[in-house]
């Protein structure tokens, strides 16, 4: 079997050891490992023994020297037979062990700084310099990671492992190197929990940025009205990248990977950490990741679903919150930081100042008005966007397109008033909330008609609010419009005293409005499937739609019951039924065979689709028929 020496001379008593390469086999025949079995892994993991350490007030840490009392004694006689180890027995006059009082933790890197301090700026180098620093809590995650980032860009340029940096690189490598010095008396506290009958919560942050992403969490306790936040542990990696060196993820779904591994430590912490945890929060500033993560966009990628469904199935929507960006501590872990700054960075150590408070004011209240907008803002920011309203493309019911969109402005309207005038309804069933009024109706078909005129008329709608004139090119120039409350509308002679303004002044709607064609939808079915006149007057009572008769024959064409009505009656020829067809039989004495589709089906463990078809059966006599779910390996192929 392959095997070397190993020389350590900073050991006293084997300085020499020999390593076997059990791994390593010959042609046709195993490695020794290959026939070893690996058993269960016994050994308790390393952070989750730091974490119960760093629990309660009082730690203790034991280790039994020899294991020959290994034998199962009454437990009424369990107290006569404790033993103190000690390496060498007190006499009477000397005094016995004190306690040690270890207040805060830190990492070790007085060995590691005379290692790396003549080290050449090799990519073999910064290799092992990373590797020297054990921080299994991520306690100076922050400085470590600009090595990280370095080094992978080193693999970028493709250097060989001796090969001397570029001047750029060697500079990094060298300010990190000095810096390091800084941090050797950088600590933390080491107990998170001092009040036994305490309230305490978990806070997880997540972030991410093209060069790395990461997460840190923080233990917050609040007990007798007094508020701790102590640092718990941080993990970050760098960004993936391809083999040609470039970008691997975009940006969002970095920050859904972020949020994934802000998931798995939280499970982590759950079954290490020895306390009682009342709450957890889980922490973005990603506005994107938290819409995946609540189930909202269209047509999401499988590398964003099978992220999300591992979000899900670990944590609670309620849990995730949104916080800003200057307030998140888990920023540091994806751009790095200079050791002066993390020494002092009470953000790092602490959490955000936020999160001290008796009750939390966080960025996600913040946020929250940021996005309820008042009306007016609606109307100048969001009728402004170029994306359709996405409620439109939801739904195929011009009046329940309007009642989701008045709800909405509702809780809106109900969200930016003060809570002790808000209009709270407390029901236990959908059907007992308050009904609509025809006024919230109007106003949500108000902000439709706005949102698709700013759409397709984003010109003429800026030229109209300005008071200018419509350029020639302009498709509504020979209607005349003005703009009314928003809304351009078609002028004409009748005056509004005379006749509603609705009726004078209708609002101009595009062809290719989605609006458009589920108001003629509408319209066709109030007048009873009316013919394209009909439907033309209907709708010219409010609204004006550019080529609208075109639109009209185009969805009467389409209409199911128009074509069912209108359709010819057949006049072909019959055949002469068969002798099988009016014989009185058992059902399935003579059975006609098909087959139908292909389909496709989902099997959701194993996250496919599969092709299937159906083999339908038909009873000649009585008509019964007989379904089966075929797969393809099951078909004759004819």
């Amino acid at each position: 079997m392959p095997h070397r020496t190993v020389y350590r001379k900073d050991k006293t008593t084997t300085k020499m050891r020999i390593v076997f390469d059990a791994s390593s086999s010959e042609a046709e025949h195993g490695s020794l490992n290959e026939f070893l079995s690996p058993g269960d892994n016994l050994l308790s993991n390393l952070v989750s023994i730091l974490l119960r350490f760093r629990s309660k007030r009082i730690a203790m840490t034991a280790d039994i020297e020899k294991a020959f009392l290994q034998i199962a004694i009454d437990e009424s006689d369990r107290d006569t037979h404790r033993f103190l180890w000690y390496v060498k027995m007190p006499s009477i006059n000397e005094q016995l062990p004190n306690i040690v009082e270890m207040h805060d933790i830190s990492v070790d890197l007085v060995k590691t700084i005379e290692t790396i301090a003549s080290l050449k700026p090799t990519k073999q180098s910064v290799m092992k310099a990373l590797a020297r620093i054990y921080d299994p809590l991520g306690i100076i995650a922050p400085f470590t990671v600009r090595l990280k980032i370095l080094l992978q860009n080193i693999w970028k340029v493709k250097y060989e492992w001796d090969a001397p940096l570029n001047d750029e690189m060697c500079y990094e490598f060298e300010a990190w190197r000095n810096e390091l010095k800084i941090l050797r008396h950088f600590k933390i506290s080491r107990c998170l929990c001092h009040a036994e009958k305490s309230f305490i919560e978990i806070h997880i942050f997540a972030d991410a940025s093209p060069k790395a992403y990461g997460v840190v969490a923080y233990l917050r306790t609040v007990a007798n009205g007094i508020v701790l936040n102590k640092f718990i542990c941080s993990k970050n990696r760098v960004s993936p990248i391809t083999k040609s060196g470039n970008d691997e993820l975009s940006l969002p779904k970095l920050e859904l990977t972020a949020a994934v591994i802000a998931v798995r430590l939280k499970a982590f912490l759950s079954g290490s950490l020895e306390l009682q945890i009342d709450k957890y929060y889980l922490w973005s500033d990603s506005t994107i990741t938290l819409n995946w993560i609540m189930g909202c966009g269209n047509k999401i990628k499988p590398y964003v679903t099978t992220r999300v469904k591992e979000i899900l199935k670990l944590t609670n929507i309620y849990e995730w919150k949104y916080c800003d960006g200057k307030s998140n501590p888990a920023d540091f872990l994806t751009r790095g930081c200079t050791a002066k700054n993390l020494f002092n960075n009470e953000l790092w150590k602490n959490g955000p100042s936020w999160l001290s408070a008796k009750q939390i004011h966080s960025a996600s209240n913040k946020s929250m008005n940021d996005i309820l907008l008042t009306f007016s803002d609606l109307n100048e920011n969001i009728v402004n966007q170029s994306e359709s309203f996405e409620t439109i493309n939801k739904y195929s019911n011009i009046k329940k397109v309007l009642r989701v969109t008045a709800y909405i402005m509702k809780f809106i309207s109900n969200m930016q008033t003060q809570k002790s005038h808000r209009t709270v309804q407390k029901t236990s069933k959908i059907n007992d909330v308050k009904n609509l009024s025809a006024q919230e109706i109007a106003e949500a078909e108000k902000l439709l008609v706005k949102l698709e005129q700013r759409r397709y008329f984003p010109e003429e709608a800026s030229y109209l609010k300005n008071g200018k004139i419509l350029p020639t090119t302009s498709k509504l120039l020979c209607l005349n419009p003005t703009i009314d409350d928003g809304v351009i509308r078609l002028s004409c002679r009748i005056s509004d005293k005379d006749y509603d303004k609705s009726l004078t002044k209708p609002a101009i709607l595009p062809k290719l409005s989605r609006l458009s064609r589920l108001l003629i939808i509408e319209a066709h079915t109030v007048t009873l499937h009316g013919g394209v006149n009909v439907v033309l007057a209907y709708i010219r009572k409010k609204y004006w739609i550019i080529q609208g008769r075109q639109l009209i024959k185009n969805i009467v064409g389409q209409c199911i019951v128009c074509k069912r009505i209108r359709c010819k009656s057949a006049n072909e020829q019959w055949s002469v039924l068969p002798t099988e067809r009016i014989t009185t039989a058992r059902p399935f004495k003579t059975t006609g065979i098909d087959f139908a589709g292909p389909l496709y089906i989902k099997i959701e463990r194993e996250n496919y689709q599969e092709k299937v078809y159906i083999n339908l059966f038909t009873c000649v006599a009585i008509r019964a028929i007989h379904l089966e779910l075929v797969r393809p390996k099951f078909c004759i192929k004819i």
